[in-house]
């Protein structure tokens, strides 16, 4: 199932088991069948972040037991009844290094509406909101999913819900959802003022949610949009995607942003009453096997890393701030070669050779620097002077491997 996908398509790659390891390419991936996370051993695998995906052990209880086996940080990829919850671009600067080993990345439908409803709310305030959300291909609670892989393909009894036993293929389906309520736990100022339902379609992939929200303070739906876009270039650039094309569905599939404005689905009834339309690729969960992560676990896994080990430094009035913008853009040059070689699916040889030269470079730079601000003294025009430097020196050199990544081939 790694190397055959029905909505993807076949890997190109080499796909092969030997010795009990799953080898993708030149890659040696450990594989372990236990039915307990506490007899994993992580630790001998050298696993310091688990991304928990069974959809079982959701609790802090549960997913700790990961961390007897060796691990350092879980985190668990659905909605947790105890766990701090943390969408990417919306309230990941909660997160705190000394106390929070257990996270979770909320739903798939939460991570859809989170950052839409945060840009709304924070230019134009949301009063109150309703949710529809559709979505495909995995169980969350919150959503209009096409079908999962729960539902039946031919009608069938459910434990659950009478009509959740429906064939998934042959019917909409109405269903609970949580993400509303969820985004109320990242944007605590919105608690108690969302709710929603979803429907499962019949699609195989991509997901919509439809947010209808009456606003505090008056916009044209023009002003609206202009807002969304510039959150989507600035602060939530990788995050919140937006487009005015004239697309469908299917269109999104393989997008690795976690929410994609539809600019020219929405509708205003006046300045205070509005209908946004976002979509995501929820399918991703089963990319998310197939590449070791998804984009979004890589990111929050990256901010797990970052704020452990590399805090924001203080002292001499923020002189050394800039060893952690620098560790941060490291791992943003890091982040940008792996996620081509995961979206391109026909890595090469060529390709990890250069990824292996880029974090070389990078660990170099990073020694350098952090034995120069402690060697010596630096005033804090000079500070300014090495850290305009260092930045600009990983930008160019990210740019520049990058158009070695993409000719590679």
């Amino acid at each position: 199932m790694f190397k055959y996908d029905s909505t993807h398509g076949r890997y190109s790659g080499e796909v092969k088991a030997e010795d009990g390891k799953l080898i993708v390419d030149d890659n040696v991936i450990s594989v372990f069948q236990c039915m307990k996370p506490a007899e994993i051993p992580w630790g001998d695998a050298g696993a310091l972040y688990v991304v928990e995906s069974t959809g079982v052990f959701l609790s802090i209880d549960k997913a700790s037991s990961h961390l007897q086996g060796g691990a350092k940080r879980v985190v668990v990829s659905a909605p947790s009844p105890d766990a701090p919850m943390f969408v990417m671009g919306v309230n990941e600067d909660k997160y705190d290094p000394s106390s929070m080993t257990i996270v979770s990345n909320a739903s798939c439908t939460t991570n859809c509406l989170a950052p839409l409803a945060k840009v709304i709310h924070d230019n134009f305030g949301i009063q109150e909101a309703l949710m529809v959300s559709e979505i495909i291909y995995y169980h969350l609670q919150t959503t209009v999913h096409a079908y999962t892989a729960t539902q039946k393909t031919v009608d069938g009894p459910s434990a659950k819900a009478w009509r959740d036993g429906r064939g998934a293929h042959q019917n909409i389906i109405p269903a609970s959802t949580g993400a509303a309520k969820a985004v109320g736990k990242v944007i605590p100022e919105l608690n108690g003022k969302l709710t929603g339902m979803a429907f499962r379609v019949p699609v195989a992939d991509v997901s919509v949610v439809d947010l209808t929200c009456r606003l505090s303070r008056p916009a044209s739906y023009a002003d609206i949009k202009e807002a969304v876009r510039k959150a989507s270039e600035g602060p939530l650039k990788g995050i919140l995607g937006y487009t005015e094309d004239a697309v469908v569905s299917s269109d999104f599939m393989g997008d690795p942003h976690s929410s994609i404005f539809d600019a020219d689905a929405g509708i205003s009834l006046n300045d205070n009453f509005v209908k946004l339309i976002s979509c995501s690729e929820y399918n991703a969960f089963w990319r998310c096997v197939q590449a070791g992560a998804t984009y979004l676990f890589v990111q929050l896994c990256k901010m797990l890393f970052l704020a452990t080990f590399f805090p924001t430094w203080e002292g001499g009035a923020g002189v050394y701030d800039f060893v952690g913008e620098f560790m941060k853009a490291t791992v943003d040059l890091a982040d940008l070669l792996g996620l081509h070689l995961v979206m391109s699916r026909n890595a090469g040889k060529g390709e990890y050779k250069i990824m292996v030269a880029a974090m070389g470079w990078a660990t170099a730079e990073l020694i350098m620097s952090r034995l120069f601000v402690h060697v010596f003294v630096l005033g804090s025009w000079t500070a300014l002077l090495v850290k305009a430097v260092l930045t600009g020196s990983i930008s160019l050199c990210s740019l520049f491997l990058y158009i070695m990544l993409v000719h590679s081939n």
